[in-house]
């Protein structure tokens, strides 16, 4: 081979090889502007993006929070835990005596302690003046439902204790009442009258 071919040769592999070099370095230019760019946007959703979501977000809470009935209003419904603590109940003065509360004195045979606490519960209980007519009538008519369950677990709890004739004196006037247990109560006031 001559000399001139050899330098030929050499010649055209430094320009592949400063080819190459080229479209590498190309790529890694490409390859950089990309990730820049893919920065740029991360930093601009970042400084935008993400105040912008949490402004909505802000914003809808106060919406829904202003929006929302006010607690004693006649278009309230009761939505979650925190609005039952603040509605106005009856108030129990003796200690609210609960119907499950109740029951279960029964079922253990504290029948002294159910009695305590069922007139507790039936003598006790206020409702706020300052309420709306609606909610007094409502409010009325959850006292009358409390009053007719704790009026059955007396006259369970009278039998139960021997005070018959307590239950059946009750029973004259309960079962002239529409309810729940009105034939479970004439069935009763049947056994209880032979």
């Amino acid at each position: 081979m001559n000399e001139e071919n050899i330098d030929n040769r050499i010649e055209r592999v430094i320009g592949k090889v400063a080819s190459k070099k080229e479209m590498m370095d190309r790529w890694k230019r490409d390859y950089e502007e990309e990730q820049s760019r893919k920065r740029t946007i991360r930093k601009r959703w970042m400084l935008y993006g993400i105040p912008a979501a949490a402004s909505v977000v802000v914003i809808c809470v106060i919406g829904l929070t202003v929006l929302r009935p006010k607690v004693g209003s006649p278009d309230h419904e009761l939505s979650n835990v925190t609005d039952i603590e603040n509605v106005n109940y009856p108030v129990f003065r003796g200690g609210e005596s609960d119907m499950n509360e109740i029951s279960g004195l029964i079922e253990s045979g504290k029948y002294d302690e159910a009695m305590s606490a069922i007139d507790s519960a039936m003598k006790d209980t206020v409702i706020d003046a300052s309420v709306t007519p609606e909610r007094r009538e409502y409010l009325e008519s959850v006292l009358a439902d409390r009053h007719y369950e704790l009026t059955w677990l007396k006259i369970q709890v009278l039998i139960k204790i021997g005070r018959c004739d307590e239950a059946k004196g009750l029973l004259k006037s309960y079962i002239g009442l529409e309810g729940d247990h009105k034939e479970e109560a004439d069935k009763l006031f049947k056994s209880i009258d032979k």
